[in-house]
């Protein structure tokens, strides 16, 4: 289903946790994984604020790396700099990416945006699947599909969307399961993870 996944980070737990779903979901599908972490180039102040902030971005790639290693996927990171979604959305181009996974910060389990953000920026204008991440703040252990499939039919709800059919079954992946359905004519894929009960939307086009 996907070749290469890109995982934008930048040292917080939300992108943490955005690494490891994908490199769950490249495990699956024997994918690549790109990581980037963008270093903003307009004004930081002091010097020693530019160069904090690289420091940290490093220390996260390094990580990522580690990680990867760890569950055997091929991984590329790569210290980016520049305006960070403008930054984003080149490397999808340049690199053909098929599948954005971001971290977000979230509320009972549901991915809610800040406007504005970069996440919001990109889930707006990316060409390809983006997955978010949320840390959210409620934990379910899943242990059904069935579980997983109530998960899934709120969180598209909560989405706005009203005509929402799920198919049967679930793909049954490390971490989540994932429902696949159709929500107001558009395919969607609903990753729920296992641990948390947190449901990340993919949003894969008309159906």
């Amino acid at each position: 289903m996907y070749d290469r996944i890109l995982v934008p980070i930048d040292g917080t737990p939300g992108s943490e946790r955005a690494v490891r779903n994908a490199l769950d979901i490249a495990s699956k599908y024997d994918a690549t994984v790109y990581v980037v972490s963008v270093v903003d180039n307009g004004p930081l102040g002091r010097d020693g604020a530019r160069a904090d902030r690289v420091e940290r971005a490093e220390k996260a790639l390094e990580k990522a790396r580690r990680e990867a290693e760890d569950a055997g996927v091929d991984l590329q990171a790569e210290l980016l700099e520049g305006k960070v979604t403008a930054q984003i959305m080149q490397y999808v181009d340049k690199h053909g990416i098929d599948l954005v996974v971001m971290g977000t910060h979230g509320r009972k389990g549901f991915d809610r945006f800040v406007v504005g953000s970069v996440s919001e920026q990109v889930v707006r204008n990316a060409d390809v699947p983006v997955l978010t991440v949320s840390l959210g703040s409620d934990t379910v252990k899943v242990t059904s599909v069935e579980q997983a499939h109530e998960i899934a039919r709120d969180a598209l709800a909560a989405r706005g969307y009203d005509d929402i059919t799920l198919e049967q079954g679930a793909y049954d992946e490390p971490s989540a399961y994932v429902v696949q359905g159709v929500a107001d004519g558009t395919r969607c894929n609903v990753h729920v993870e296992k641990g948390t009960g947190s449901p990340h939307v993919v949003e894969l086009g008309s159906a």
